[in-house]
Order: C-alpha cells, then sequence, then structure tokens
C-alpha cells in the first residue's frame, strides 16, 4: 500500500504534466497565431492609416491649391477692378477738370456780360436822372415863365386899368 501512495501520485502528476504541457504547446501555438493576427490587422490598420493619411494630405493639398488659386483669382479680380476703377476715376477727373476750366471760361465770360449789363445799367440810370433832373428844370422853368407871365399880364392889367379911364 505504501507504494501506492507513491505511484498513484506519480502517475497522475505524469498524466497532469503530459495535459498541461499539451495545453501550454497549444496554448502557445494560439498565442503566436493570435499575436501574429494582431500583428497583421495592426500592421493593416498603419498601412490603412498611412493611406487615409496620405489621402488627407493629398486632400488638404488640392484644397490648399484650390484656396490659392481662388485667392489668386481673387486678387488678380481686384487688381483689375481697382485699375479699372483708377482709370475710371482718372478719366473722370479729366472730364471734370475740362469742364471746370470750360465752366471758368464761361463763368468769366458771364462776369464780363454783367459787368457790361451794369456799367450799361448804371448809365441808363444816371442818364434817366439827368433826363428827370432836366424834365424838372423844365418844369420850374415852365413854372417861372407862367408865373413871369401872369405877373406881366396882371401888371399891364392894372396899367391898362389905371391909364384907360
Amino acid at each position: 500500500m505504501n507504494r501506492f501512495y507513491l505511484i498513484i501520485p506519480l502517475v497522475l502528476l505524469a498524466v497532469f504534466g503530459g495535459v498541461y504541457w499539451q495545453h501550454s504547446q497549444q496554448r502557445a501555438t494560439e498565442l503566436m497565431v493570435r499575436t501574429a493576427a494582431v500583428a497583421t490587422e495592426k500592421k493593416a490598420a498603419q498601412e490603412q492609416q498611412a493611406a487615409a493619411e496620405l489621402k488627407a494630405r493629398e486632400a488638404a493639398a488640392q484644397r490648399t491649391a484650390a484656396r490659392l488659386a481662388e485667392e489668386q483669382i481673387k486678387h488678380t479680380t481686384e487688381r483689375a477692378q481697382w485699375a479699372a476703377e483708377t482709370a475710371r476715376i482718372e478719366a473722370d477727373t479729366a472730364a471734370y477738370l475740362a469742364q471746370s476750366a470750360q465752366l471758368r471760361t464761361d463763368v468769366a465770360k458771364f462776369e464780363g456780360q454783367l459787368k457790361t449789363a451794369r456799367e450799361a445799367n448804371a448809365a441808363g440810370a444816371a442818364q434817366a436822372l439827368e433826363l428827370a433832373r432836366e424834365v424838372e428844370l423844365a418844369r420850374i422853368a415852365k413854372r417861372n415863365a407862367e408865373l413871369e407871365l401872369q405877373r406881366t399880364t396882371a401888371m399891364l392889367a392894372r396899367r391898362a386899368a389905371l391909364t384907360s379911364p
């Protein structure tokens, strides 16, 4: 019986060791397969991420190029509009300066005409005053002549009344 105490546990230990060793080997191969699968997935994920990053970089580069081209077009358009506006302003300025010069000559001509008209008006007013003075002097002279005539007539009538009996 003493032997069975030793043999049974040793046999069981050997059986357990064999089973354990098989499971360890199986576990190691599964672990290696799983590790390889994880590494493959990780590598595929990295490649996919690298491809996505490359696509993203290309898309960003295209967007940047499109934005730069759009900004360049916008800048060119703005410069063209600015140049056209500047040319229009310069043309308007030249036209307005020419019109201003024409209007200045017209104003000078009209001021000369106004001065001539004022001088003619002043001369006419002076002549009217002179004529009114002459008319008034003629009226005064007429009145004086009438008074002189009346006085002479009255004097002759008194003399005739004194001399005639």
